[in-house]
């Protein structure tokens, strides 16, 4: 009954306003009944639905200020991934690769309400990205869901920017993720690739916006920019190399975004 809750409330979470009553009773009822159904979770006897149902949960904890909670059941001495370490192959590679998205959100959160240090978050985070990439190699068809993957966490982790009041704090998650995502980007992987570039972009925006961090968001830009170069570069070296066909478009508008973050209209227009 929770899970289908849960996916009540992120099905309306699309459409409705943020602080609208159904959504928050739809949020708290689901809340409510995942904690219940995960009250003696103690990282035994894995399956599909129990992976799910955790995941849920400690999204659902973080999008109400239950940081501590969501930690211990996701990444606790007994929490979801210390058990997915030891029954690595309890659920399919794609099951797993949604766990480490949700922990990579937990650990965003910890730095924001200072629990973790900003060294200390950004090794977690390469650790999941990293596990995120191998996670991808063990399937068929790992690199679009990687793809998938990545743009949810992207996503995630714009949201808690955008979310984040106080400067210090925006500052403090904005760099972190610039430096993890920077360092991904070095995978021969084009999703890893475009994935660490659209971030980017997104989080130099974000920088801009504000007056006390818009000097940090020039070399950003920049850095998004050489990377998609890269990326086209590499797609004229070898054709195919960007997937889906036709993706190329997407990119160059991406491209012409960082430069305009950058202040170069010019080439913006010209491509």
């Amino acid at each position: 009954m929770g899970i289908s809750r849960y996916v009540q409330f992120m099905g309306a979470r699309r459409i409705e306003e943020a602080d609208s009553e159904r959504l928050i009773s739809l949020r708290d009822r689901a809340l409510k009944w995942l904690s219940l159904g995960l009250a003696d979770f103690d990282g035994k006897n894995l399956d599909r639905g129990i992976v799910d149902s955790v995941n849920a949960l400690a999204r659902l904890q973080l999008l109400t200020d239950q940081t501590d909670k969501a930690q211990k059941i996701l990444l606790g001495g007994k929490g979801l991934l210390p058990a997915l370490e030891k029954q690595p192959d309890v659920v399919q590679a794609e099951v797993a690769m949604e766990s480490y998205r949700t922990a990579t959100q937990v650990v965003a959160a910890e730095l924001v309400n200072d629990k973790l240090g900003a060294d200390a978050a950004v090794k977690q985070m390469r650790g999941y990205v990293a596990k995120l990439q191998a996670l991808a190699a063990e399937s068929p068809d790992g690199e679009k869901k990687l793809a998938g993957i990545f743009l949810g966490l992207a996503k995630d982790l714009k949201e808690k920017l955008s979310g984040t009041e106080a400067l210090a704090k925006r500052a403090k998650l904005s760099e972190a993720i610039l430096l993890v995502v920077t360092e991904a980007g070095n995978s021969e992987s084009f999703n890893t690739q475009y994935w660490a570039a659209d971030t980017i972009v997104s989080i130099a925006e974000e920088m801009a916006s504000e007056k006390s961090l818009s000097a940090k968001a020039a070399p950003a830009f920049a850095k998004a920019e050489q990377a998609l170069q890269q990326i086209l570069a590499k797609e004229q070296e070898q054709p195919g190399w960007i997937q889906p066909e036709g993706f190329e478009t997407k990119i160059r508008l991406l491209k012409a975004r960082a430069q305009i973050g950058s202040g170069d209209y010019q080439d913006a227009v010209l491509g």
